[in-house]
């Protein structure tokens, strides 16, 4: 799972809060959608969850590239 926000210390709280949930999740965490894309083009991604306000490009302009 990739999870994509601008806020660092915000994006680490959510991928520990979601990798205790569930010992099969593995969480990968991207600091803005460029991050984000760079990971999804060399890495396998299952699932991408992003936040919604980001500067210069917002969650749903990332998901559609």
């Amino acid at each position: 799972m990739l999870y994509v926000d601008d806020d660092f210390s915000f994006s680490e709280m959510i991928s520990t809060m979601l990798e205790r949930e569930s010992e099969h999740l593995e969480i990968e965490t991207a600091s803005g959608a460029k991050a984000g894309l760079e990971i999804i083009r060399t890495e396998p991604i299952d699932c991408v969850v992003s936040d919604y306000s980001m500067p210069k490009v917002d969650g749903l302009a990332f998901l559609r590239s």
